[in-house]
């Protein structure tokens, strides 16, 4: 394992401990807040879907931006292709499945966005990460870098990280093939 792996692998625990020590009702508080900027945050784009994660353990919970989507924004939730390491968009709603990690995510029979239509049909991916850089913009993920090859297949697509404040950090170990978003969202606004 390389140091910056090393880095990464200790700072993201660290980082989702203490985001789980986060009292429920403070959490459920502040995922309202940082549902809200991003629907502010979504008003100023070109029209077009957004493509939704279910929430995963104490990440803030943006399912009311799929449930109750944006006006004139339909929702997508991402569906992780694991042997290829990527990502693709289905239409909200579709059948949910858990993995074998734990996430939710469409089951393998819901239908998905032909590559050459994504870009086209959705104008933003809402980003979850254990931390983010505020200056750089850069994320710190789960380790599979799901995120930063759609990223890159996709740039058209608007990346907005979604967090609490407190999961903003002043700096990141980042790699080569690391990504930084377009917009880091918080329940204190936009970074």
């Amino acid at each position: 394992m390389t140091p910056e792996a090393r880095r990464k692998r200790a700072l993201r625990r660290s980082l989702i401990d203490a985001r789980d020590a986060l009292p429920a009702v403070d959490r459920e508080r502040t995922s309202a807040g940082v549902e809200a900027r991003v629907r502010d945050a979504l008003a100023s784009l070109r029209p077009g879907g957004v493509l939704l994660c279910v929430p995963f353990g104490s990440e803030p919970d943006l399912s009311p931006l799929f449930t109750r989507p944006v006006t004139h924004r339909a929702p997508f939730l991402a569906r992780a292709r694991w042997a290829e390491r990527a990502l693709e968009a289905c239409r909200y709603p579709c059948p949910l499945v858990t993995t074998a990690m734990g996430l939710r995510q469409p089951a393998d029979d819901a239908p998905c966005l032909e590559a050459a239509d994504l870009e086209e049909t959705v104008a933003a991916v809402i980003v979850p990460g254990v931390a983010f850089a505020r200056d750089t913009r850069m994320r710190l993920g789960y380790g599979g870098g799901f995120f930063d090859r759609f990223r890159a297949r996709f740039p058209r697509v608007v990346a907005i990280g979604a967090c609490f404040a407190s999961q903003i950090v002043p700096e990141l170990p980042c790699g080569r093939l690391d990504l930084p978003m377009d917009l880091i969202v918080t329940e204190d606004g936009p970074l």
